[in-house]
């Protein structure tokens, strides 16, 4: 008795969510028209847009902190204790190799390095392998009714409209990751518009199939961000036992400063010397794990606000420039 009430309990509350999360979509119709959404693309919002809880939670789960010791993480996501030698790295070397002539001319137009837009193109997507399995309206439905960022993801909701509305597209073929990022190159919707590029000119800006508009949309992003051309990104470090807290703190620094305190990087080895200036950050909060970063990590922060992104991406970009 008591099994199949609270079994209706459960049933009675997920229809509950569903006829509310229904209320929500039909609120949101004014909202999608005004921003330019015409009746079909409104309709098929309506129609084909579903709550996941599958997202929901995985929403929770990404604001809780890392399960594992950062090299085990790393170790675990690399699949390989030496990353030179990871899949991500050989395979990384290959494509770097087979589209020479098309990166090289997307780096001479943005002034952004071949080795950094392959590189977030690997950590995004293992190179197109891996774009998402979420229907995209799904997920941003979900995460503009239900998440702590409504706002945002309101917005990206409504560009993911306008991307289905411009290029027709079926909704139900529309997948991405369970945030709502597309592509090989993982873009938010809104950034489609704003930096995605024609390169190949055939009319549409492709980020699933065309390795051109792929690769000049992530140079794009980085070169109005404000990338340094062959600049460094930064050093994974070992800090010496009698560092202090305070040289955190410290902004705008040379590498010189930062040997003289016996700094060095993950081999044990001086930095370079280098006139870009330079800070350290935590790579994880109350974590021992460091880096030296320059101006261009900035930028890894704007693609992604996360250290422990930027790492993987100083990471894998090294790997690559072995």
């Amino acid at each position: 008795m008591n099994y199949l009430f609270y079994l209706l309990l459960i049933l009675s509350s997920f229809s509950i969510q569903a006829a509310t999360f229904d209320d929500w979509k039909l609120e949101l119709k004014k909202t999608l028209q005004k921003s330019k959404i015409n009746q079909s693309t409104v309709d098929i919002f309506i129609k084909h847009a579903q709550y996941d809880q599958v997202v929901q939670d995985t929403y929770t789960l990404q604001r809780k902190p890392l399960p594992l010791p950062l090299d085990k993480f790393l170790n675990q996501w690399f699949q390989s204790e030496d990353i030179s030698k990871s899949w991500i790295a050989t395979e990384g070397k290959k494509l770097l190799k087979e589209n020479q002539v098309l990166l090289r001319r997307i780096e001479k137009k943005y002034r952004v390095d071949k080795n950094v837009i392959v590189a977030l193109w690997g950590i995004e997507s293992k190179y197109g392998k891996l774009t998402g399995k979420y229907p995209v309206l799904n997920s941003l439905s979900t995460l503009a009714y239900s998440s702590q960022r409504k706002d945002f993801y309101t917005n990206e909701l409504i560009h993911a409209l306008k991307i289905i509305q411009k290029n027709k597209m079926n909704p139900d073929q529309f997948l991405g990751s369970w945030a709502g990022a597309i592509g090989q190159c993982q873009f938010m919707p809104s950034n489609y518009f704003v930096y995605g590029v024609d390169f190949d000119k055939n009319k549409k800006v492709d980020l699933f199939n065309s390795l051109p508009d792929i690769f000049a949309s992530i140079a794009n992003y980085l070169n109005k961000s404000k990338w340094k051309y062959k600049r460094p990104v930064g050093h994974r470090v070992i800090l010496p036992a009698e560092f202090k807290p305070k040289y955190l703190t410290y902004k705008s620094k040379n590498n010189s400063f930062w040997n003289k305190l016996k700094i060095r990087d993950h081999y044990q080895k001086k930095l370079p010397r280098l006139k870009d200036k330079s800070h350290i950050v935590s790579v994880i909060m109350a974590d021992t794990n460091y880096l030296v970063v320059y101006k261009n990590f900035d930028v890894i922060l704007r693609w992604n606000r996360s250290y422990l992104f930027g790492l993987k991406v100083i990471l894998l970009k090294t790997a690559l420039e072995e």
